[in-house]
């Protein structure tokens, strides 16, 4: 009688866990969200700056703070945007800190705003290092797109969302850059997705045009399966067909995104 009694209790005690992990699902394990966001806006020894990429970086970090929450935890979502935090070093050491922390399981989002330019169609990030758009000074201070590939490609986590917002960004890297590594070779969810190679450089209402599609699309606009969620496919939808029309009738220029993706979709809640 006493063996049945302790069954009955126990039977209760799981039935009362299970019915609390599924009315609140955030006492459910979830995984847990690393970001790089880089805004790249003073570059210290050189006569230019972008104040719209420290903007555009900020707004991002903020937005990515409040997917904490619902989805995931947090791990380390990281803002670097001062001089002393953009330069070849400071950024390669951020990848590090990231590395050595998620599991495979985990989410990582890489946000990158500032200029770029390419050297034999190279492409290269200009740090907060670099004096001006030579050759030697880009490949002597900037980060080329083989050195980003490798960074990222060494984050080992099948969940990866890349974010380019620089000029001269198109087909800097593939999903199968990124999935090649000796400890991440298959792809769960992953897209990359960036302004293009020619950028409208005077911003649109306080952003870059990419950054501010992106924006728009997280706050709900592009959620068209009404699941409350914003999918990556559904991001990438949206940033595709709002860019070429925004610039055709605000500017009359030409900018066409480059998406590339694999696996299934990574999902985040709406911010408004």
């Amino acid at each position: 009688m006493r063996n049945l009694f302790k069954r009955i209790l126990l039977f209760i005690s799981v039935f009362c866990i299970n019915g609390l992990l599924y009315a609140n699902p955030s006492l459910e394990k979830k995984p847990k969200l690393y970001a790089i966001v880089i805004g790249i806006g003073e570059y210290t020894k050189a006569n230019f700056s972008s104040k719209i990429a420290k903007n555009d970086a900020n707004t991002i970090y903020q937005k990515l703070k409040a997917q904490v929450g619902y989805t995931y935890t947090e791990g380390n979502i990281k803002l670097l945007n001062q001089p002393e935090q953009t330069s070849h070093t400071s950024i390669q050491q951020a990848f590090e800190d990231v590395k050595s922390k998620i599991k495979h399981t985990d989410t990582f989002v890489i946000f990158i705003a500032g200029e770029a330019d390419r050297v034999d169609e190279e492409y290269y990030l200009l740090t907060s290092k670099t004096q001006d758009f030579s050759a030697k000074q880009l490949q002597s201070t900037g980060l080329s797109a083989t050195q980003l590939k490798k960074l990222i490609a060494n984050i080992p986590t099948a969940y990866k969302l890349i974010l380019i917002d620089t000029p001269m960004s198109d087909s800097v890297m593939k999903m199968t850059d990124l999935f090649s590594t000796h400890n991440i070779k298959t792809c769960k969810s992953g897209m990359i997705l960036t302004a293009g190679r020619y950028t409208i450089d005077e911003g649109f209402r306080g952003h870059s045009l990419f950054t501010y599609t992106l924006l728009d699309a997280l706050s709900g606009i592009a959620d068209t399966n009404k699941n409350s969620f914003i999918e990556s496919n559904e991001l990438a939808q949206y940033v595709e067909a709002a860019i070429p029309m925004i610039a055709k009738h605000d500017f009359n220029r030409r900018q066409t995104p480059y998406i590339d993706k694999c696996g299934d979709n990574l999902q985040f809640k709406k911010i408004q």
